[in-house]
């Protein structure tokens, strides 16, 4: 799955949260979290979409409050996959010419699984 979203949206450049929901369980790796998210569907002449993003599985969460950075926009997201977890840093260190996992991520997720929907 992840393959798909990353050849319809590759690293989701120029996108923006609209919403986060947590459904938290006694065990984390049970709880889900969704990541609504407008961006553009390059495999579709970049036609902007609403998506939702759903990670399960969970190994690792990062959310911290959006202080010094108030705006939900993203300019890409690091994305990889290494030894079957999925990590999602949504503010990661942009050296321009390739992502960098941002250990100081306001945002980020580690997962074993990733899916995702269009909602329009």
């Amino acid at each position: 799955m992840l393959e798909k979203i990353t050849s319809e949206y590759a690293k989701f450049p120029d996108s923006l949260i609209e919403g986060i929901c947590f459904f938290p369980i006694s065990k984390v790796s049970d709880s889900i979290i969704e990541v609504t998210l407008s961006c553009y569907n390059l495999k579709k002449e970049n036609k902007k979409e609403i998506i939702k993003l759903i990670f399960t599985k969970i190994e690792l969460v990062k959310f911290n409050q959006f202080n010094d950075n108030p705006s939900l926009f993203l300019d890409e997201i690091y994305i990889d996959d290494k030894n079957d977890l999925i990590t999602f840093d949504f503010f990661p260190i942009d050296h321009f010419d390739y992502l960098e996992e941002n250990p100081n991520s306001n945002f980020i997720i580690k997962c074993r699984k990733v899916e995702f929907e269009v909602l329009k």
